[in-house]
């Protein structure tokens, strides 16, 4: 795979830099305002290029409500209190790395967790321990230069500074998590190979300990979902999504096969519908499939303001599944 035909989740570029002036302190993130929220109790949310995280209405196609402020927003996670989390990586300028958790139809954040090792470009909460745990694009060198492998900062206890840190010397840059219901860990990301990459899938069973690359290959990595068949729900940006069966190392049960760039992904509370945002696409489209596949045609396409293209959360979640 070429290394160009891969999309980091912090743009067009697999490797970003930010402004060589800029330090990593002060850490603090400034909090982000949110409008009044006329949504129902079923709600996707999308993240934009406009420094916000849109909410739809399940049976609606234009915005009910509209979370402003958050600069760069990459992945979300919805938990089990239905609190929205949303990694931001920031400019390290106006705002940090840093990850954000607002209660339902909250107008401010209730937590903010300090991220300061790297962009954050996605989030998984443990719905039984509360354990949170943070992909890093990449590692910062001096102030904001990338230059390290990506890594996973690890946040135990309700501590909103990092505890721990999980690390593969493989992960050149991180992009998407997801934690089962036996509280192991998933994570996609970029194996480099000079000017070439491939997109693997690494396991820390427990959430801790050593990496465990699961012998999965993508040509691009995206988003990742667990099941409660055990199957891994995958987005592969240059193929389409689909899923892993338990010990599977070939996708299948394919969908959004009609348009290369599917890369967040999330399912409803009964697994019967995949929310995918595609910001290879005019206007970044928030698609809705049938789940499982195969489901060549997105069955609903709503245009993102100013165009989504990281991440995607649904209000109720479906459960953290099984084992993989």
């Amino acid at each position: 795979m070429a290394l160009s035909a891969c999309s980091g989740p912090l743009g067009n570029s697999p490797a970003p830099s930010f402004p060589h002036n800029v330090g990593r302190s002060p850490l603090s993130a400034r909090a982000p305002p949110m409008r009044a929220s006329g949504c129902g109790k079923s709600v996707v949310y999308v993240t934009s290029y406009d420094k916000s995280v849109y909410l739809y209405d399940r049976k609606a196609t234009t915005p009910c409500g509209q979370i402003t402020g958050v600069v760069n927003p990459q992945g979300l996670f919805v938990d089990k209190h239905l609190n929205l989390w949303v990694a931001v990586a920031g400019d390290c300028k106006n705002q940090y790395s840093s990850v954000f958790e607002f209660a339902p139809n909250g107008s401010t954040p209730i937590k903010t967790l300090q991220d300061p090792a790297g962009p954050a470009t996605d989030v998984a909460v443990d719905n039984k321990s509360g354990t949170v745990y943070v992909t890093n694009f990449f590692g910062y060198t001096k102030g904001c230069i990338s230059g390290n492998n990506g890594a996973v900062e690890v946040y135990a206890g309700g501590s909103t500074y990092p505890t721990g840190t999980l690390s593969d010397a493989n992960m050149n840059y991180a992009f998407n998590d997801a934690v089962d219901n036996q509280g192991n860990l998933y994570v996609t990301y970029l194996k480099l190979n000079g000017p070439t990459g491939s997109g693997r899938i690494d396991e820390w069973s427990g959430g801790s300990g050593s990496a465990n690359d699961l012998g999965i290959t993508l040509e691009a990595p995206g988003g990742i979902q667990t099941t409660r068949t055990g199957a891994l729900l995958v987005c592969d940006q240059a193929v389409a999504c689909g899923d892993f069966e338990p010990g599977s190392t070939t996708m299948s049960r394919l969908f959004a096969t009609q348009s290369p760039g599917a890369f967040g992904v999330a399912l409803d509370k009964h697994e019967h519908n995949a929310w995918v945002e595609n910001g290879s696409l005019s206007a970044g489209q928030l698609q809705r499939y049938h789940y499982p596949g195969p489901d060549k045609a997105a069955k609903e396409s709503i245009s993102v303001p100013n165009g989504g293209y990281a991440g995607v959360a649904v209000s109720p979640p479906a459960p953290q599944g099984a084992p993989y």
